[in-house]
């Protein structure tokens, strides 16, 4: 093999390895075209739920200093309590009602 031929040969291989190179680059990039509007995606979407989180922390309400009674219904107690306080409020403007801490002995 004279050195002319291997360096043919060499050439050969460096320009496949530069196609090869070149593809992957082409596949990376096209990758990286994909990533970009899901990534914006995603940043939408979290903002949403932050937001969401957000007017669903203002909507919550805690009341403090009212007896446990045994078997009390808290939605009632709640109610009444609104009333008390002049505020019109009906079983629909309730979505959940419940005591915070250790339930005490009666």
């Amino acid at each position: 093999m004279t050195s002319l031929t291997r360096c043919h040969e060499r050439l050969d291989e460096l320009g496949n390895t530069m196609a090869s190179t070149n593809t992957h680059l082409a596949s990376v990039e096209q990758k990286q075209a994909e990533i970009h509007p899901l990534n914006d995606a995603v940043s939408h979407f979290q903002k949403n739920l932050n937001m969401m989180a957000q007017k669903q922390l203002s909507n919550e309400l805690e009341i403090i200093g009212i007896p446990e009674n045994k078997n009390e219904n808290l939605t009632y107690t709640v109610l009444v309590a609104s009333r008390k306080i002049r505020i019109d409020l009906a079983d629909l403007d309730i979505d959940w009602v419940a005591h915070v801490g250790p339930q005490r002995a009666f």
